[in-house]
């Protein structure tokens, strides 16, 4: 795998990055419990972009797609199965995950209907995508635009909105039933949405 300017800058941040999540609990805790009421029940489930497990370990996601070796280390260490790879590339077998989940990945993305396609292949027909972010619109969204030249991570984001979301779902083959759009005031939002059957 090549290396990315945005894998490395996490790579060589990991131990930082995970340290957000204790300096931020708070925050953390309400972005855990909103995709938790938002997740379908599911016996075999994958988190692409599982960083350092911060997510799949709470939600008993037991799989996980990451680019960063450093994250990968520590997700293992966590007790993830974790594959290195990209969200557009996906190793896993075609319907064959009843859920995947994707927070904060997005921004980090050439192509998100790329993304949102792959993991429509693997997932089996009736099962969820969850894709959870910072809204372009959103208080959160709007503070990182702000310091983005100033933010480790931030800096190489492109900030998405809603809109742009729901077409790349669209696009990607979620075509049966309109998502389901769940956010916090801050402007973490998720999107659900259903393989066609």
């Amino acid at each position: 795998m090549e290396p990315d300017v945005r894998v490395t800058v996490f790579d060589k941040n990991a131990d930082r990055y995970d340290r957000w999540f204790e300096s931020h609990s708070e925050l953390y805790q309400k972005e855990l419990e909103l995709i938790r009421r938002c997740m379908p029940e599911y016996t075999k489930a994958l988190e692409i972009g599982v960083g350092t497990g911060r997510f799949a370990v709470p939600l008993h996601i037991e799989y996980g797609v990451e680019p960063a070796f450093e994250m990968t280390r520590i997700a293992k260490e966590r007790g993830i199965c974790v594959v290195r790879a990209l969200s557009e590339a996906l190793p896993f077998v075609a319907q064959s995950l009843e859920l995947v989940l994707m927070v904060t990945v997005v921004c980090f993305l050439d192509d998100i209907e790329v993304a949102f396609r792959e993991a429509c292949r693997v997932l089996k027909p009736g099962g969820t995508l969850a894709v959870a972010y910072i809204d372009k619109y959103g208080t959160l969204g709007q503070d990182y635009i702000r310091r983005k030249e100033k933010s480790t991570f931030f800096s190489y984001a492109i900030v998405p909105e809603l809109q742009e979301v729901i077409q790349a779902l669209r696009g990607a083959g979620f075509t049966d039933t309109l998502p389901e759009v769940t956010s916090l005031k801050a402007g973490f939002v998720i999107v659900c949405a259903k393989k066609p059957v």
